[in-house]
């Protein structure tokens, strides 16, 4: 995932940097890619189930209802991580323009790029951590990342600019861990699928919305305001997961 974000990244920057018109051509190997995976995706499902005998359809999610609570509070840790990642590659792209200069985007995807490789870095040492470890961990380091954002507005830094981006990246993977060990250690067998499906199609959806919410606000409050926003809103909700229900910890 890393090394994907981080090549699109770089890619979408030179694409930018010289066509003379990079609203379109930038999205056209994306467009080819998901086309790729999509074939091979199908191809991979089809085969399986022509092998098991059995004709699919979609259906609806499937889970045990004690599974409700973990899955809703993994999504809800999940959801914080995909918050932050979503407001660093629309909002903070916005940023590192107005810091860089709209001629320079190449430059701004190498500085946005340093937010993938901490996801990375983030991820690996969260999973290695318990899982209330790891949710404080991304519980400070999001919300201080959105500060440092709003400052790096208000300074015109790009020092201070990276710096949010590699603080956000930490705290992405942080949280991130963290969800998948509350659902990973509450489900067992056939529920396990069913189980991911549900986290990442209510942290997917919450992502959206949420992060078009504080774009909105960003247009109608002011940038530093709504990155304010947002980091006392990310806090506030780590600290009540992380006060009000213990989550199962790792290891």
């Amino acid at each position: 995932m890393v090394t994907g974000l981080v090549v699109a990244l770089l890619l979408g920057g030179a694409v930018v940097d010289s066509r003379p018109d990079p609203a379109y051509p930038t999205f056209l190997p994306l467009v080819a890619l998901l086309a790729l995976v999509l074939a091979a995706s199908w191809t991979i499902t089809g085969g399986e189930v022509r092998r098991a005998g059995v004709r699919w359809r979609p259906r609806t999610l499937d889970v045990s209802p004690g599974l409700v609570g973990p899955l809703l509070l993994g999504a809800c840790i999940v959801g914080a991580a995909f918050f932050v990642g979503g407001l660093v590659l629309s909002l903070g792209s916005t940023i590192a323009a107005d810091v860089l200069g709209p001629s320079r985007a190449l430059v701004g995807s190498l500085v946005l790029s340093a937010s993938a490789c901490a996801m990375a870095a983030g991820g690996l040492v969260g999973a290695r951590w318990t899982t209330r470890r790891a949710l404080w961990a991304g519980g400070i380091s999001g919300p201080l990342s959105l500060a440092a954002m709003a400052s790096a507005t208000t300074a015109g830094s790009i020092l201070v600019l990276v710096v949010a981006f590699v603080a956000a990246g930490l705290a992405y993977g942080f949280l991130y861990s963290a969800g998948l060990s509350v659902v990973a250690r509450s489900t067992v067998g056939h529920d396990a699928g069913a189980a991911f499906s549900f986290l990442f199609l209510v942290a997917c959806a919450s992502q959206g919305v949420l992060v078009v919410a504080f774009g909105a606000g960003a247009v109608a409050w002011g940038m530093v305001t709504a990155l304010a926003v947002a980091a006392v809103s990310m806090a506030a909700t780590c600290l009540v997961i992380g006060c009000v229900r213990r989550p199962p910890t790792a290891g």
